[in-house]
């Protein structure tokens, strides 16, 4: 299994936009995508502009297949207009 977070920082005021994007999102990961075994978005209880996704893939197979996604590759402009600056990604593989 194959876990990926993604550290969002949103530009001031865009944190709704970014929650309604991300979460439109999600749900199409979830409904698209049966390689992907969660998709979770967190928002920091001590800065209100720093959001976390939380992702877990079956494989490396199944993150490529996320990566070209239409839905996700469609997603990806908007949700980077809303971004202060680029995502911070990290990759694991879970224990």
């Amino acid at each position: 299994m194959i876990a990926v977070t993604a550290e969002l920082r949103v530009r001031e005021g865009r944190q709704r936009e970014l929650e309604d994007h991300l979460g439109k999102l999600a749900e199409q990961v979830r409904e698209k995508e049966p390689g992907c075994h969660g998709y979770q978005l967190a928002r920091s209880k001590h800065d209100p502009r720093l959001y976390l996704t939380i992702e877990r893939y079956e494989d490396d197979e199944a993150l490529a297949a996320h990566s070209h996604a239409e839905h996700y590759t469609a997603a990806l402009k908007t949700l980077m207009d809303c971004l202060e600056e680029p995502p911070r990604v990290a990759l694991f593989e879970e224990l």
